[in-house]
C-alpha cells in the first residue's frame, strides 16, 4: 500500500488593518494581519500543524513584517470593531475629492460629519486624522510637480 504524505503552508487573513502605503506596491493598500500555518498532510488531508506564525502584510504582493502572537493578540483587539474593507475605500475615495477641492476648516469638519454617517471610527482617530493628512500632502506635491513642469 503506498501512502502519500506531504507538507505545507497556508495563509489566511485575520483582521483588517486598513490602508497603508505600501514600499513594494508603490501607493496605498489594504493590510492585513495573518495568520500562516505549517502542516503536515496525509493522503492531502492535513494532519498536524506544527507551525503557526503572523504577520501584518500588503493584500497585493503579500509582504510584511513578522510579529509574536501576543502582539497579534493585541491588534486582533485593537482592530475588531475597525471599519470594513468596504467602508475603508469609499472612504479614501471621500478624502481624495475633499483633498482636490478643500477650502478650509469648515470643508474638514463636513468631511469628518460624512465620513462618519458611513463608518465609525471611534478608538481610531488618529488613524483617521494620519490618512487625511498624508493623502492631502500627496495631492499638494502632485499639485506642485505639475506647476513646475
Amino acid at each position: 500500500m503506498m501512502i502519500l504524505y506531504s507538507w505545507g503552508t497556508k495563509v489566511k487573513k485575520s483582521t483588517y488593518l486598513g490602508l497603508r502605503p505600501c514600499a513594494n506596491c508603490d501607493g496605498y493598500t489594504h493590510y492585513y494581519l495573518f495568520r500562516q500555518v505549517r502542516y503536515f498532510s496525509i493522503f492531502y488531508i492535513p494532519i498536524i500543524q506544527f507551525t503557526k506564525s503572523y504577520f501584518i502584510g500588503c493584500s497585493s504582493c503579500m509582504r510584511g513584517t513578522q510579529i509574536d502572537k501576543t502582539a497579534a493578540k493585541e491588534y486582533k483587539e485593537r482592530y475588531a470593531r475597525f471599519p470594513t474593507q468596504h467602508h475603508l475605500e469609499r472612504v479614501f475615495e471621500m478624502i481624495q475629492t475633499w483633498s482636490a477641492k478643500k477650502e478650509g476648516k469648515e470643508e474638514k469638519a463636513q468631511l469628518l460629519q460624512e465620513i462618519g454617517k458611513i463608518c465609525n471610527f471611534s478608538g481610531h482617530e488618529e488613524y483617521l486624522e494620519n490618512l487625511i493628512a498624508e493623502i492631502d500632502q500627496g495631492k499638494q506635491e502632485e499639485a506642485a510637480c505639475i506647476e513646475e513642469s
